[in-house]
């Protein structure tokens, strides 16, 4: 059971050619992520990952024998599961516990053993000395003010206002589980780091995609079947090159590329790629993304990609302003560019 995905992670930012160029607050880009990456969220599911991040495992458990029993049976239904899951993933904003996916059990990557004692030894980790009301009060208003609106959100809002007071937890939302069918164990940090994470691939995760693409005369980065393959042609004549010739290599991929504009972002999408890892989106090419169903882990946001002479608007993503699909976009640019970019 091969699947490709990879850790929510922020990678190393470089200068790029951008206009009107910012950073989210962490914990805003945090939740605009797990957005990005599991498009079928709610906000039940946004407070259920910063309640783990918050209080740990250690509410899970009350009888080990009994949990014992369910995590094997758990792990039966995992390792039939054909729904992709990441390996890991850290939750919350402060990253003080990481979900590790059963699928890394599942793969022979850990012994179940393994994954069970970090789990138990993870519920006796330190909660927050915070208060989680205040904590969830935040979130919530920075989610409005930075219009994270998700769907069914007022009548939402109301009962985890009411599940905070409580410090109650939450199971996932029907949607989330439906869509992804999350199999995982919570585990503290620092034993994650030092015992589970040395076993799992480096190359599958985006954050070590994006570093190689930084550290190299390289332009793209691509993770598919096990294999990774790097390109270093200018603008999108690469990822043109295999959406046309080699499109099997794109889809359901892990990508990084240094910026990505509305080009470079239709042809992800057309493309078929599951995620993409990038320094730089334009907020038309995140839409782009983001409506495709596209994982994307971004450093900066801006306006748009500048034209050579930094004059203007590259004109290739000019001409892709308001497309309606990966499709059309697609259609423009191989009868307006495909002969440029061969």
């Amino acid at each position: 059971m091969k699947r490709l995905f990879s850790t929510l992670a922020i990678a190393a930012t470089t200068l790029m050619m951008c206009v009107s160029c910012h950073r989210q607050p962490d914990v805003t880009q945090t939740i605009d992520r797990q957005i990005a990456h599991f498009p079928h969220s709610t906000l039940q599911d946004v407070y259920k990952s910063f309640y783990q991040d918050h209080f740990g495992p250690g509410h899970m458990i009350n009888d080990t024998a009994a949990f014992r029993a369910y995590s094997a049976s758990e792990l039966a239904i995992a390792a039939t599961d054909e729904v992709p899951n990441p390996y890991y993933e850290p939750v919350g904003a402060n990253g003080r516990f990481v979900r590790v996916y059963l699928r890394c059990v599942c793969e022979g990557l850990i012994s179940e053993q393994l994954l069970l004692e970090a789990f138990l030894r993870s519920t006796q980790a330190k909660q927050a000395t915070s208060s989680w009301l205040n904590e969830w009060q935040t979130l919530v208003a920075q989610m409005e003010q930075a219009n994270l609106i998700l769907p069914n959100w007022e009548e939402d809002k109301i009962a985890l206002l009411e599940a905070a007071r409580a410090n109650a937890a939450v199971h996932h939302s029907e949607q989330y589980r439906n869509a992804y069918h999350p199999h995982y164990r919570i585990i503290e940090r620092t034993i994650f780091e030092n015992e589970i994470k040395p076993f799992l691939p480096v190359a599958a995760t985006g954050e070590a995609l994006l570093q190689t693409l930084n550290e190299r005369q390289i332009s793209l980065v691509v993770y598919n079947h096990d294999s990774l393959s790097t390109y270093a042609s200018p603008r999108v004549n690469d990822l043109m090159h295999l959406v046309t010739t080699e499109p099997e290599r794109l889809r359901d991929a892990i990508v990084a590329d240094k910026r990505i504009g509305n080009a470079a972002s239709t042809l992800i999408a057309f493309g078929g790629v599951r995620e993409v890892h990038t320094n730089f989106v334009t907020h038309r090419a995140k839409q782009i993304l983001r409506q495709a169903g596209v994982g994307l882990v971004y450093t900066t946001e801006g306006d748009y990609i500048l034209n050579r002479d930094g004059s203007a608007q590259c004109p290739m993503d000019a001409a892709l302003n308001d497309i309606s699909s990966p499709q059309e976009g697609f259609d423009i640019l191989r009868s307006q560019f495909y002969n440029k970019l061969k």
